[in-house]
């Protein structure tokens, strides 16, 4: 498929199914320049990546393993700890804060 974004850059994408999972994986942006893709090229990726899907191979990008070590989400008292750290700095009195 051609993925048609709202500022005009085209990118081809395959879709597929594995497992019961729907996948899309990135074929490339479409263009005749050294990093863009053509529809031939594009068309000739698309029917490795199926033949790989038949066999039962994934071919998008696994995601890192260590995703659930990712750092946690800010909180409300971090984000005022910052905040009053960055005034600090600008030499706001204590008094302001």
């Amino acid at each position: 498929m051609l993925r048609v974004m709202p500022s005009g850059k085209k990118t081809f994408s395959f879709r597929y199914q594995i497992q019961g999972k729907k996948r899309r994986t990135k074929i490339g942006e479409f263009g005749d320049d050294a990093h863009q893709v053509l529809l031939r090229d594009a068309r000739q990726k698309s029917t490795q990546i199926l033949a790989n899907v038949l066999d039962g191979e994934d071919p998008a990008p696994e995601a890192p393993e260590n995703a659930l070590d990712a750092p946690t989400a800010i909180t409300v008292n971090d984000i005022i700890e910052q905040y009053q750290a960055r005034l600090k700095r600008r030499g706001r009195r204590e008094s302001y804060l």
